[in-house]
């Protein structure tokens, strides 16, 4: 299995990414799994399969095909701007369970405005066996 490229990027002095910089060097079983580029350049992101960026990160540009999971203490979520589809939501599961070794994900669909597809949780539930709930207004 080939290894993950992680860019991790960060600009000026950001006591949170050098933080992050630091914990993942000593951890020898996450070198294990990917392969950290470090760097305060949106071009580290070329060719990563992930990436992660400090708040104070800026003008960073993702890859088209990439999706954004924010992290936080309490909650991962992954901010669509259209209408979420079944697809999104399996992938999201697999990043939850990739990347995070969670197994069965509960995943709530929260939305601003208007709800186009009101049985999409039941729909994902059903077909892809999903712990899926909504959807919810914000």
């Amino acid at each position: 299995m080939d290894k993950l490229k992680i860019a991790i990027v960060q600009k000026g002095d950001n006591a949170a990414g050098g933080e992050l910089a630091r914990q993942v060097f000593e951890d020898p079983a996450l070198l294990e799994l990917c392969t950290p580029v470090i760097s305060d350049k949106a071009e580290a992101l070329a060719d990563a399969d992930a990436t992660v960026y400090s708040p104070a990160a800026e003008s960073v540009v993702c890859p088209a095909d990439a999706f954004e999971v924010v992290v936080t203490d309490t909650v991962c979520f992954m901010p669509l701007t259209k209408e979420p589809t079944a697809e999104d939501i399996v992938k999201f599961r697999d990043i939850l369970e990739r990347d995070f070794d969670l197994r069965s994900p509960r995943i709530a669909i929260v939305q601003e405005g208007s709800i186009q597809n009101p049985d999409l949780a039941n729909q994902v539930t059903a077909e892809h066996g999903i712990n899926t709930y909504g959807p919810y207004t914000v």
